[in-house]
């Protein structure tokens, strides 16, 4: 999110397919805070199956990106850190602003059918008395699951660079609004990130404040004339 992301000595390392992907430490570290507020009460196992759940779904998320990225001519690569994930490529060519519009949903696309899909297996369990009992692993499982990928997959589409809306309201502006689309995008994404920041700061969002904080004086220095990144 927050500018390009580097490989660390100490990253879990591997690829599926072509595509090479880094786990860094620091992303399973934020997956642990994240999760402490939400999982009270849900012990270490729980907290483990969160970890794994949060692993899996911004994996899913990012590979969204990356295929369609792929299926464009770029080659991509994953990295997991600690604002969550990238799927960021050398650019050996410009895409139009619908191929953009097109990536940059992928991710959030993937979540949200990931999210209906384990939602119908939800009703299906509790329609037919199979519904796991709770607190085991498996409904702890499917109620993360549940929640990744619905609330994660909204709060990416919140139109704020480099959030995936707010590329997707980018490559909008700067298509229809040629000559001053690269500001307001700024502008909008800085309304926004405050917005953001006020409503978690005031509802108990004790990290993602930060994030949508920090989202929104990066897009003030981007206005200002700083650079622009191309992540997803």
């Amino acid at each position: 999110m927050l500018g390009p992301v580097r490989p660390t000595p100490y990253d879990l390392r591997f690829s599926i397919g072509d595509i090479p992907i880094n786990v860094t430490p620091m992303f399973w570290i934020a997956a642990v805070l994240l999760g402490l507020p939400i999982l009270q009460g849900a012990g270490p196992q729980g907290l483990i199956v969160w970890v794994l759940c949060v692993f899996i779904s911004i994996l899913l998320h990012e590979l969204g990106h990356a295929f369609v990225q792929r299926a464009y001519g770029h080659r991509p690569e994953i990295i997991l850190y600690h604002f969550g994930g990238v799927a960021q490529y050398m650019a050996y060519r410009q895409n139009n602003w619908w191929q953009q519009v097109l990536i940059s949903f992928a991710g959030p696309g993937i979540q949200l059918l990931l999210y209906g899909a384990i939602w119908l297996l939800d009703e299906w369990l509790y329609r037919t008395g199979r519904y796991p009992e709770g607190g085991t692993p498996a409904a702890v499982a499917i109620q993360c699951m549940l929640y990744i990928n619905l609330w994660w997959a909204l709060l990416n589409l919140i139109p704020v660079i480099p959030l995936d809306g707010g590329q997707i309201m980018e490559a909008v502006l700067k298509r229809f609004r040629r000559f001053d689309g690269q500001e307001l995008a700024y502008k909008v994404s800085i309304f926004f990130a405050v917005v953001g920041a006020v409503l978690m700061l005031m509802n108990g969002g004790r990290f993602i404040w930060i994030l949508f904080a920090l989202l929104a004086y990066q897009n003030y220095q981007n206005l200002r004339g700083g650079g622009r990144y191309g992540g997803w």
